[in-house]
């Protein structure tokens, strides 16, 4: 069973405050943007070895699979920051591998 509490509207009501954004939220979301220039790169140089569809098959299903690992519930900051980062790589070369 995972250990995510998906349930985001009960914790409105029992009057718990959102916390604000600190400095090392900001870095950890530089980091995992920056995912998105080497899932560009390895798109365009599965293109030409293996072509378009089966580029987008490889990196969707790379993505489906790192969204499972991330599911799980990694026990490290840095290994959910890893597997976020490989599932924006591989998503944004996927969709420019579609147009």
């Amino acid at each position: 069973m995972p250990c995510h509490d998906f349930s985001v509207f009960a914790n409105l009501t029992n009057g718990t405050r959102c916390n604000p954004l600190v400095r090392g939220d900001y870095l950890d979301m530089l980091w995992t943007t920056s995912a998105e220039l080497p899932g560009i790169i390895l798109t365009a140089l599965l293109i030409e070895r293996i072509g378009r569809k089966k580029t987008m098959a490889v990196e969707f299903g790379g993505c489906i699979i790192a969204f499972f690992l991330m599911y799980i519930c990694p026990i490290d900051k840095y290994v959910l920051m890893f597997f976020i980062f490989i599932v924006r790589g591989l998503i944004s070369g996927a969709f420019q591998a579609a147009y």
